[in-house]
């Protein structure tokens, strides 16, 4: 089900296998304060629906962000996950190589310091995503 789709981020629900699905938003363009509104909103649904399986798809994504105010957007996303129930979030990697290495790097970075108890995996396919997700 669609719960929520505006300029900036697209988030899906599937009660069946409990997984919120996220279309990781194109931040050409996009102002910092957007960006931190969209991440609010993810959180707000991740508490209201206790949702514990996170899909975060950026295979489309590009980011143009200062390396700084993207590792900041992060570790404020992740914290919000935090505080969440969230059990397992895996990551659609982007196509384009060479941001993808660097989006894997600062993800990384963060990663290590706010996910404490949460289990994170990047993928390429989603089919591969969704069934690691959903295995216990």
């Amino acid at each position: 089900m669609l719960l929520h789709i505006n300029n900036v981020i697209q988030m899906r629900y599937s009660a069946s296998a409990d997984v919120l699905t996220v279309k990781w938003p194109d931040v050409r363009g996009v102002a910092v304060p957007e960006l931190r509104y969209a991440f609010e909103m993810m959180g707000d649904v991740l508490r209201h629906y206790d949702i514990k399986k996170l899909l975060i798809d950026s295979s489309s994504n590009a980011t143009e962000i200062v390396p700084t105010a993207y590792l900041q957007l992060m570790e404020e996303l992740l914290g919000t996950f935090t505080a969440t129930r969230l059990q397992k979030v895996a990551r659609l990697s982007a196509s384009n190589s060479a941001k993808e290495a660097i989006l894997t790097f600062y993800t990384s970075l963060v990663a290590g310091k706010k996910l404490k108890g949460i289990l994170f995996s990047n993928f390429y396919v989603k089919k591969e995503a969704i069934t690691w997700l959903t295995n216990n």
